[in-house]
């Protein structure tokens, strides 16, 4: 997976901070997830943008940003995430009226940096297929 994440695959890089965050097969380390993370929902990976909102919320490898949090949470869900469609509603409880105010500025921020601004190149073409190659017609 690093290779996969080292070469800018969304998926890698996610996978690559599921492992830092988990200590599977790396030695736990939540401040790396947050930085793998962080490239994979740059590129709009929905599962990376749910961890990312994850790591947030509790204070692991970065600052406790509720705000930040909901933010990439509500990119996740909108994105078709479940478990962030799921959480969000729940969460929305705990924060104040201002609080999602600046959850919800932050998040049409975000979403406008996604791929660009994020420091994080989109790739040309996938480093890994999505899916077998097709057979040729005869």
């Amino acid at each position: 997976y690093r290779k996969a994440a080292e070469q800018n695959h969304p998926g890698g890089q996610n996978t690559l901070g599921d492992m830092y965050a988990t200590g599977r097969g790396v030695k736990n380390d939540y401040k790396e997830a947050a930085k793998w993370y962080q490239k994979a929902a740059g590129q709009n990976d929905r599962k990376a943008q749910a961890n990312l909102g994850g790591l947030y919320y509790f204070g692991q490898g970065v600052e406790k940003d509720v705000v930040t949090s909901y933010a990439w949470w509500s990119i996740a869900a909108s994105n078709g995430d479940v478990e962030a469609r799921r959480l969000k509603p729940v969460f929305t409880k705990e924060l104040t009226p201002n609080q999602i105010t600046k959850a919800q500025t932050l998040t049409k921020t975000l979403q406008t940096k996604i791929g660009d601004d994020l420091k994080v190149p989109k790739t040309s073409k996938p480093i890994l297929p999505s899916r077998p190659p097709s057979r040729p017609q005869k």
